[in-house]
């Protein structure tokens, strides 16, 4: 009997010294991609930058992400993020609270963006197609131009 009180104070000098050193944790992040990048990034309907970004976060489940982007749709998508096998419950105490290292569980989604295309004009001409006549007309007013200066000569 006198031998179990010795190894319970082992014990607990031991875990007084994990504790000391400063428990391991882990360490959540997130990365977000869009392609085409710079989306403003909104996560759980918090503004939280542009892509690409990283960002620490704390819990689990199913997340809302929306992107949004100047001449693009917005992109929302409910995205599930499950808790890896040792972050349940009681093995996730342990390297949470004694585990003397930190543990890093990273994830990474990117998503695509859809290029909203241009509106025609009434004539059901897009700006591409616009400007493409006006770069044309431009170039045969700059024609004509020489071909009546050779013609003055």
């Amino acid at each position: 009997m006198g031998m179990a009180l010795p190894n319970r104070a082992c014990l607990v000098s031991v875990l007084a010294v994990f504790s000391l050193l400063g428990a391991g944790c882990v360490e959540r992040r997130l990365m977000i991609r869009s392609d085409p990048a710079e989306a403003v990034v909104f996560l759980d309907e918090e503004r939280i930058g542009v892509t690409p970004l990283e960002v620490p976060f704390v819990f689990y489940g199913t997340r809302r992400i929306v992107l949004e982007k100047e001449g693009h749709q917005t992109f929302v998508v409910e995205e599930e993020f499950k808790a890896p096998w040792y972050q349940h419950f009681p093995i996730g105490l342990f390297f949470e609270a004694v585990y003397p290292f930190t543990l890093t569980d990273r994830r990474e989604v990117e998503y695509p963006l859809i290029l909203i295309p241009p509106e025609p004009d009434e004539a059901g001409l897009s700006p591409e197609d616009l400007s493409k006549i006006i770069q044309r007309s431009q170039e045969m007013a700059k024609d004509l131009e020489k071909k009546r200066l050779k013609e003055e000569k």
